[in-house]
């Protein structure tokens, strides 16, 4: 389920997106199955047009920094390392990279 907002006035306009990921369960091909569950992850961003042909914008990606549940279905049982050298499933609805912040420069010509 996504839901977004936007807001203008003047020269500023922000942008606020929520995400909600429901669980889910994925099954290995060994038969293993690992629930992972449900997660909330926002977007934000703000800009500012300085004139018809340049603006400004900063936001993030995840703000708060979400991951997935850690994929327990790679786990070396002697080990306990990740046996695939993934941390997180590679089938996660909102990726396992963290938050991302930045900053855009937009031209026109």
């Amino acid at each position: 389920m996504n839901f977004t907002e936007t807001w203008s006035l003047g020269k500023l306009s922000l942008l606020g997106r929520v995400n909600y990921f429901s669980e889910f369960t994925v099954t290995s091909s060994t038969n293993v199955a690992q629930t992972f569950g449900d997660e909330l992850v926002a977007d934000v961003e703000a800009t500012y047009t300085f004139n018809d042909h340049f603006s400004l914008s900063v936001g993030a990606q995840n703000l708060f920094d979400n991951y997935p549940d850690k994929d327990l279905r790679s786990i070396d049982p002697f080990t306990g390392l990740p046996g695939n050298g993934n941390q997180y499933i590679d089938v996660s609805p909102f990726g396992y990279s963290g938050g991302f912040w930045y900053v855009r420069a937009g031209i026109k010509f």
